[in-house]
């Protein structure tokens, strides 16, 4: 079971790179099979350099995104396996490393994207 995931990332400025962490904490009884971690959403990609690529918008229009907004754009270390599946054992705390390089000039407000994160049975 998934018992918290936290975001913690610091007020971008496009000046200079901005890093933070997320962190999923996963409770197993101890007699639990392994199983995947993994992350699904619309604004996940694989990048050349084998990192998550997590492309978020402004939301704090209240509206969906739209074509014409420009987003910003993290990459998440270590994250790249989530997209088929981190294989888990047991209780843990998993962080991953979330990076904004500087130089992207996108309009101030609250970014976001919706992902869902879930455990599943390996299949065989």
């Amino acid at each position: 079971m998934i018992t918290q995931a936290q975001l913690e990332m610091p007020e971008y400025s496009a000046l200079r790179a901005s890093t933070g962490m997320l962190a999923v904490r996963i409770e197993c009884d101890v007699s639990s099979e392994p199983v995947r971690l993994q992350l699904e959403g619309a604004g996940l990609s694989a990048t050349l350099d084998q990192q998550l690529q997590l492309t978020v918008y402004n939301t704090s229009s209240g509206r969906p995104p739209t074509q014409v907004q420009v987003p910003l754009i993290l990459t998440m270390g270590q994250g790249l396996a989530l997209l088929t599946g981190l294989t888990v054992n047991g209780s843990q705390t998993l962080r991953f490393p979330l990076t904004a390089q500087a130089g992207q000039w996108v309009p101030v407000g609250t970014y976001g994207l919706p992902l869902t994160l879930s455990l599943r049975p390996l299949l065989p």
